[in-house]
């Protein structure tokens, strides 16, 4: 008797995957970046497909999502550090050996088909059967789409872990259930996919912060009428800051930058702050105006190598007229934050 795909029988096969997919990223601080990851709809897939080996033939597949959507991941790095990484997969895309057409059918997964494309996300089999051309294998490439991996909470999962430099690797199996058609017969073929994960870590920590210069600005007078000054700094990070230390600037507690003097009606001396080397811009303060701040507008020391970074500031003023001041000591205090970029 022929059976109906309605009151076809399902059975159940083992397969597993040709090669483990792989995935690396670089995580410097909280900065991640992926080296040999796409970004899809849904999440990051390994830039490389997996071949399946010796898939069994039918006239029809219906593409499957994962079987469990959430996992852990144990990445060992050197001295035997382990660090567990939250890893979430989204589902599976599929590059299909043909399409002669689709139907719906009931899923607990959701698929999507462009071209030979087929992307499946959710638990258990998707919601369309693909028609092939003919019998055949019903897919010549697959790979897992995982979820965004969040930056900081990787970073954090780390830092926990108390891990050092170098490079972390772990592999897990993903489950891939998926159905196909053979004879009218719906046959359940379930994957075994490795994947494979590498992270190289790169800490970004700012240990110390060395500030060389006496802070005295020396008067040299230009004739009667004017005044100038200036005085110099030298900053010294150590730590290990690949991206360089940022530099910021808390506002001044009336506004502007000025030197004052305890006498009174003795004019203030609006001043100017600059880097004259070692940094991405010069002008941090100018005539008693900010160019930076503490937030969204920082000063960046570059580090010729990734453990130390130096920059020479100059504090000055010029041609300031004399009839506004008064004999006497004039000071100010500025307050520059540091912290190793991401």
């Amino acid at each position: 008797m022929k059976l109906s795909r309605v009151a076809s029988v399902l059975l159940a096969l083992w397969s597993m995957a040709g090669h483990a997919a792989d995935i690396e990223g670089h995580l410097v601080g909280e900065k991640l970046q992926w080296r040999s990851a796409t970004a899809v709809a849904g999440g990051i897939t390994p830039a490389l497909w997996d071949l399946p080996i010796n898939l069994p033939t039918g006239s029809s597949v219906i593409p499957g999502g994962v079987q469990n959507t959430q996992t852990s991941l144990t990445l060992h790095g050197p001295d035997g550090v382990a660090v567990q990484v939250p890893l979430s997969i989204s589902g599976i895309e599929y590059r299909l050996s043909s399409v002669n057409g689709q139907e719906s059918v009931t899923g607990t997964a959701h698929t999507t088909i462009s071209g030979d494309m087929a992307q499946t996300l959710g638990t258990g089999t998707g919601d369309v059967n693909v028609i092939l051309s003919h019998d055949e294998a019903p897919f010549t490439h697959y790979r897992p789409v995982l979820k965004p991996i969040d930056a900081a909470a990787l970073a954090q999962a780390f830092k926990q872990a108390k891990a050092t430099q170098g490079t972390y690797s772990g592999n897990v199996n993903i489950t891939v259930p998926y159905d196909y058609y053979r004879d009218g017969v719906r046959v359940r073929n379930t994957l075994v996919m490795p994947l494979h994960v590498v992270v190289v870590y790169q800490p970004a920590t700012l240990d110390d912060i060395q500030v060389q210069g006496d802070g005295v600005i020396a008067a040299e007078y230009h004739g009667y009428h004017k005044v100038s000054g200036q005085t110099m700094y030298t900053v010294t990070a150590t730590g290990n800051f690949p991206n360089g230390v940022l530099m910021g600037l808390q506002p001044h507690t009336d506004g502007q930058f000025h030197l004052t003097s305890t006498e009174p009606d003795s004019g203030e001396i609006n001043y100017n702050l600059t880097c004259v080397t070692g940094c991405d811009t010069q002008q941090l303060i100018v005539n008693g105006v900010a160019k930076i701040d503490n937030s969204d507008h920082k000063a960046t020391i570059l580090a010729p190598t990734p453990t130390q970074a130096q920059a020479r500031l100059k504090v000055d003023f010029n041609n300031q007229p004399m009839d506004t001041l008064k004999s006497g000591t004039y000071r100010d205090t500025f307050v520059l934050m540091f912290e190793a970029g991401l």
